[in-house]
């Protein structure tokens, strides 16, 4: 099944400055809200995270499963002092450093490195934010992609998706990784990029039939996510999300024969390599 996934991020550190002595600090941000570990489809790993000791991401990674065998498709990593985020996919490295910060400890400005195939360019992106604190654009030499908020959830991402949420307020903080996958959800993970949507996502439409999908969730007491599940003309895919050493009720709906990869061709351009093609 596709998902509403979005698309290719990836990067290697090819910062024109080897030196990091002189790149500015990431401001102090802690993530208190429980993240997981990772989200399970039948009994296959399809998402890993890793985190620091302040609730920050330092490793994304996506999976697809081929013939039995497991086999990395995307793989995110983070380091905060100071701030670099890469992506890795199978002919590219993408890399976002050399940051600055708003009065709120928002990324105002960063470097990126693409590096794909072998072709490597660099260019500086801008990050502009709402009074609440939701990211609205990136912009790079003289593009611009827009994201629209609307009573604190985000309703148009770049005229590409676009959400509609349910009435339940998101308490606990969740990011909802098949809504969300690769439009926003590893930038959100760091903390650096704004507030997350206040409600859960209930429905995202695309230009693109295959991206129109709603979607449901099972909570744990706490509020955070047990279960999410994504569906596409009857077709259902349920990802459960590992908390550590939490204990959940690890049901899964679907037997691993009829898991469907994340490894979709179509996917929504990433904010970094649509806005310098």
């Amino acid at each position: 099944m596709a998902v509403v996934l979005a698309s290719t991020l990836s990067l290697t550190s090819c910062s024109d400055n080897d030196d990091d002595s002189d790149q500015p600090d990431t401001p102090p941000t802690t993530i208190d809200t429980p993240h997981p570990i990772k989200l399970m489809a039948g009994d296959h790993e399809l998402i890993s995270t890793s985190y620091d000791s302040n609730g920050r991401m330092t490793r994304f990674t996506i999976y697809d499963y081929y013939n039995g065998q497991q086999r990395t498709v995307r793989d995110v990593q983070a380091s905060y002092s100071p701030f670099k985020l890469v992506f890795k996919e199978d002919y590219s490295t993408m890399t976002m450093s050399d940051a600055s910060f708003n009065n709120r400890g928002f990324i105002a400005k960063a470097k990126v490195t693409d590096n794909y195939e072998g072709e490597i360019e660099s260019y500086w992106m801008t990050m502009n934010y709402d009074s609440d604190d939701h990211l609205t654009s990136f912009t790079a030499d003289g593009e611009r992609l827009n994201i629209t908020w609307s009573n604190g959830n985000l309703v148009d991402y770049a005229g590409e998706v676009q959400y509609t949420y349910s009435s339940e307020k998101n308490t606990a903080k969740n990011i909802c990784y098949q809504a969300y996958m690769m439009v926003m959800a590893e930038f959100w993970l760091t903390g650096l990029f704004g507030e997350i949507p206040a409600n859960f996502p209930s429905k995202a439409i695309s230009d693109d039939s295959d991206f129109n999908t709603t979607y449901s969730y099972t909570l744990n007491t706490d509020g955070t996510i047990k279960t999410e599940t994504a569906t596409q003309d009857g077709d259902a895919m349920t990802l459960t999300y590992i908390y550590g050493s939490r204990s959940l009720d690890n049901t899964f709906s679907r037997s691993f024969g009829e898991v469907k990869s994340f490894n979709t061709n179509k996917r929504i351009l990433n904010p970094l390599r649509r806005l310098h093609k």
